[in-house]
């Protein structure tokens, strides 16, 4: 499974047994002094809060034992509105921590992380930047309370001269990991490495493991069918001069539609998708 499949990304980090790999992620990506210990898994589906309001549906949301919430994305596609819905995705997870009669200091730290397997931030070359709110002239933080980070993988793979040295860094080998399914000699890297490693070994056993589930392996095609159809749409759709979300109203339409017993033919002709994507529509709703 590619692990740049957000599908494959959450079984492989975001289940429990998948825990000990997430802890050594965040502990590599944040390079706090009081390193996390472990984590727990929460519902990944935060509801509207009013009518007008629509549901988010995160890839991973899990709490640390240091109180700090983390929301954790896999972003396999461009998207030209990703900043905004970092912050939507940001501002929704602080949200759901208020609880009517409790005061604000019961709000704790909610981290942001969006991994983009697209180039997002021109500014720089660096393939990790960190975000805060500071002030504008002296550069102090407002408050701890947001952060957001974006590993841009584009920027990863370029940045990397010796796969050997590359996973023997904290943050490094994670990240080449996620590349691994497409590129062979990296994944006999990290198997090499992962012998004095038992973080990075233990999480390989879970991908190889899911890889080979016959119920997980069909799951993961039909989202990665999905997500071959929307960017072969979109990429069309440019050519066309569609404009960016198209298609993601096209699934919502789809999706609709399949609640309220419509036929797949029929689906097809009005919203223009593929029968093979909206029967992995039905199975694995697009989030």
């Amino acid at each position: 499974m590619n692990l740049m499949n957000d599908f494959a990304f959450k079984r492989v980090f975001g289940e429990p047994d998948g825990a000990r790999g997430l802890v050594a992620f965040l502990n590599a990506i944040l390079q706090r002094p009081d390193p996390i210990v472990s984590v727990t898994f929460e519902n990944a589906e935060i509801p509207p809060v009013s009518a007008e309001e629509k549901t988010v549906r995160l890839d991973i949301t899990a709490r640390s034992d240091r109180d700090l919430a983390f929301d954790i994305e896999m972003q396999a596609t461009r998207q030209l509105t990703i900043r905004k819905r970092t912050l939507l995705y940001w501002s929704r997870l602080f949200e759901k921590q208020s609880r009517r009669g409790q005061g604000y200091d019961v709000l704790t730290p909610c981290i942001a992380i969006q991994i983009l397997n697209f180039t997002a931030i021109e500014s720089t070359n660096a393939f990790h930047t960190s975000y805060h709110v500071v002030e504008a002239q002296e550069g102090f933080r407002l408050a701890e309370e947001l952060e957001i980070r974006l590993p841009e993988l584009p920027k990863f793979r370029g940045s990397v001269k010796n796969a050997e040295k590359t996973a023997r860094d904290g943050l490094g080998k994670w990240l080449l990991m996620m590349n691994a399914a497409e590129n062979e000699g990296w994944r006999k890297v990290l198997e090499e490495a992962a012998t004095m490693d038992p973080e990075l070994k233990e999480t390989l056993a879970v991908w190889e493991a899911a890889s080979m589930d016959d119920a997980t392996w069909k799951r993961y095609n039909d989202r990665d069918l999905l997500l071959r159809d929307f960017y072969q749409y979109r990429k069309e759709g440019f050519e066309d001069g569609i404009k960016e979300g198209k298609y993601a109203e096209a699934v919502a339409i789809a999706r609709g539609m399949l609640a309220k017993g419509l036929t797949v033919s029929l689906i097809e002709e009005i919203t223009g998708l593929g029968g093979q994507a909206i029967e992995a529509l039905r199975a694995d709703a697009w989030s």
